[in-house]
């Protein structure tokens, strides 16, 4: 039974996995006072921490189409939702019924969450669903491979979908909390990296958890949920620390290596990066007069910022809403064009963030 102490989680993010394999599991954490039997570890942390928003993401690998539905139709059928069943087809023509009745599940399905197809290189079987009302049935689709995207291109989306979030969480002792248990090799380590970069980017707490399975529990055998965080963290301070040895003041700014992902970009980005270009520039000379004690060029160059900054994040945000869309659906046919680019909208959407930071304050 669960009780006691909710933990502190405003925005809790997982990575969705295809639940018609899971099983039954009981989960535990150190930190709480009781364990919960479910087959998938979101439903059972959605219990343990006081969260407000749910999220997931879903790799376009899982499904042939409407990912976001589907992931929600899996887990009402899986769970036996409202009274549904989930049948899968297996070899020899049968198809088994692997419903498993989850009270936690229904309680993520009743209070909703948000999701986001992400893109996804490499060899799969995407599952195909139909859906015939009381039942839901479910086939492995053919293998195909999906576009070489390249990894910069799925932490891009990673990153981008912690960021949308981590402004909604200031102040406090709230948190974004990360579940990787159920995600694919990539999309992990994808999390792991990007999960390291918005604490310094947003001043926001990020926690990961995991619940690591080699094979299918059996029985009341308990499986714990770890917490990753001081791993990740260490990554975090340790960046930081060489960097504040190594660079100081206006030398933080490293246009350097801005300027080397620009010169792998196309024509069409050179207008915003252009742009995101001449802000860090200006950035570098308020920190050279704020060092100097140079306080009115400091003042001018604030105020001359603060209107760039703000033309600048309007224009990333139409690019990426064109050229990186993330919402509900896949969208492969705009993401294969991006194949083998550096992270270029982490770096510009980072940068930006920064820069607004260091005007504010």
């Amino acid at each position: 039974m669960l009780g006691g102490l909710k933990l502190d989680c405003k925005v809790l993010v997982w990575l969705g996995g295809d639940v018609t394999q899971y099983v039954a599991v009981n989960y535990a954490m150190p930190q709480t006072s009781g364990q919960g039997s479910t087959f998938t570890s979101v439903a059972y942390l959605v219990e343990v921490f006081d969260v407000k928003k749910a999220v997931v993401i879903v790799p376009e690998t899982l499904f042939e189409k409407d990912h976001c539905r589907l992931y929600r139709l899996l887990l009402e059928a899986k769970s036996g939702y409202n009274n549904r069943r989930l049948c899968v087809w297996v070899k020899g023509g049968k198809c088994n019924d692997v419903t498993i009745e989850d009270k936690l599940v229904h309680k993520l399905i009743m209070r909703g969450f948000d999701c986001y197809v992400v893109p996804h290189p490499g060899l799969a079987s995407p599952l195909s669903v139909t859906d015939h009302g009381d039942y839901v049935e479910v086939r492995r689709g053919n293998a195909r491979r999906y576009p070489d995207y390249g990894f910069n291109l799925v932490f891009d989306s990673i990153y981008r979908i912690l960021a949308m979030y981590a402004g909604q969480v200031k102040g406090g002792r709230s948190s974004i909390c990360i579940d990787v248990t159920h995600g694919t090799n990539l999309l992990v380590s994808a999390t792991l990296l990007a999960a390291s970069l918005i604490p310094i980017v947003y001043d926001v707490d990020v926690k990961v958890y995991a619940a690591p399975m080699m094979t299918r529990p059996e029985g009341d055998v308990e499986v714990s949920v770890l917490e990753l965080s001081d791993a990740v963290n260490a990554v975090k301070e340790v960046i930081a620390g060489a960097l504040a040895w190594s660079k100081v003041d206006e030398r933080l700014m490293n246009i350097g290596y801005y300027e080397s992902i620009g010169s792998r970009l196309g024509r069409k980005y050179r207008d915003v990066y252009g742009d995101v270009r001449s802000v860090l520039a200006s950035g570098v000379k308020l920190l050279w007069s704020l060092r100097s004690g140079q306080i009115p060029a400091a003042i001018d160059y604030v105020k001359m910022l603060r209107g760039k900054i703000e033309t600048v994040k309007r224009k990333l945000k139409k690019i990426l809403s064109e050229e990186l869309p993330l919402d509900e659906q896949s969208h492969q046919d705009v993401w294969k064009e991006h194949c083998g680019e550096p992270p270029w909208a982490t770096v510009a959407s980072a940068c930006t963030v920064l820069m607004d930071k260091l005007l504010r304050e």
